[in-house]
């Protein structure tokens, strides 16, 4: 299984929004975005195709030895666009004690094995992802306003 990384698509750094907004982590950037919202200026363009167990390699060597979590955070673009099974399952089998955690749109349902599920609506669109550990709405994005979220952002946390 190969994977399309989008530019700077494996890094290290520290997680600047949401729930686990301050904790230090691994990103995956995986290049390619369905949602395709107007004026995103976000180069999410494929700049390598990676072995799965590659990724996992480039992935472990990021993540410092004394690191006290090992988080991976899977982004895109939009990370469901991807067969997300065979990287989680490598990640887990290649990284002792990591998390991982998947950013997704909403547009398409997602239920691996993961520790947290972030979930931003970008507006329309039906809501297909109905559970997670976080909803992001972001005021504004493609005309959508928190003041009218038209009803389908019944969302449950698990």
């Amino acid at each position: 299984m190969r994977y399309a990384i989008a530019p700077h698509g494996v890094f290290w750094s520290i997680q600047g929004e949401g729930h686990l907004r301050g904790q230090q982590m691994a990103f995956v950037r995986l290049a390619g975005c369905s949602v395709g919202c107007a004026g995103c200026d976000t180069d999410y363009s494929v700049h390598n195709r990676i072995e799965v167990e590659r990724l996992v390699q480039l992935v472990a060597h990021i993540i410092p030895q004394d690191a006290r979590d090992r988080w991976v955070w899977i982004t895109g673009g939009e990370p469901t666009d991807h067969d997300l099974r065979p990287l989680i399952r490598e990640l887990r089998r290649g990284i002792p004690g990591v998390s991982i955690a998947v950013a997704t749109s909403g547009k398409r349902r997602i239920i691996p094995p993961v520790d947290w599920l972030s979930v931003t609506y970008h507006g329309g669109y039906e809501l297909a992802q109905r559970f997670g550990h976080e909803l992001k709405l972001v005021d504004g994005l493609n005309g959508h306003s928190l003041t009218e979220p038209g009803g389908q952002l019944d969302f449950m946390q698990y």
